[in-house]
């Protein structure tokens, strides 16, 4: 008997408001076709705020994280990197690989790797490393394997270029037509 993949859609960005930004889209569709859709962030965004201190901008942007992940009745989660210090180090993966395997993931949409912004790149090969190895039983965490490893997806980056401004032209493009 063919295994199938979980019709469970991940997206794993780098700060609230990515998901929104770039595959909200496609989070919709899937929904639409019955998945389970996820939504996580690498940091709380703490510095994407005016005029508040980390943690209040910490506090606003996960509220505003939550209800937007609502209007498409998703589970929302944090992993707690700090918003422009974000590293890719054992803790970080082992907590993606928890996540993927706590959700059961079978389609993980993330950041390019060539993504303008640093934080984006780390998400992305922080992600890309642990969606590959979520499936193996030895690995460290509670959590147990996913039966299959899950296909993973790159989103496009905003503007289309990379960390020195090329254009970056995207294999593939969704296009929804309205209705």
């Amino acid at each position: 008997m063919a295994k199938e993949f979980n019709k469970v859609a991940l997206s794993i960005n780098a700060h609230p408001d990515d998901a929104e930004a770039w595959n909200a889209g496609v989070l919709k569709l899937l929904k639409d076709k019955g998945y389970k859709i996820v939504i996580a962030t690498m940091t709380g965004g703490d510095l994407g705020g005016c005029n508040m201190n980390m943690e209040e901008t910490a506090r606003v942007r996960y509220e505003e994280a939550k209800k937007a992940a609502a209007v498409l009745d998703a589970e929302y989660f944090t992993l707690g990197g700090i918003d422009g210090f974000l590293y890719d180090t054992k803790e970080m993966r082992l907590k993606v690989i928890s996540l993927i395997r706590q959700v059961k993931a079978g389609v993980i949409f993330t950041h390019l790797s060539t993504d303008y912004h640093s934080d984006h790149r780390t998400t992305a090969n922080i992600v890309e490393a642990a969606a590959m190895v979520s499936s193996l039983d030895t690995v460290p965490v509670k959590e147990k394997p996913v039966e299959i490893t899950p296909l993973l997806y790159h989103t496009s980056p905003l503007t289309l270029s990379d960390p020195l401004g090329s254009q970056i032209v995207p294999p593939h493009f969704l296009w929804m037509s309205p209705q």
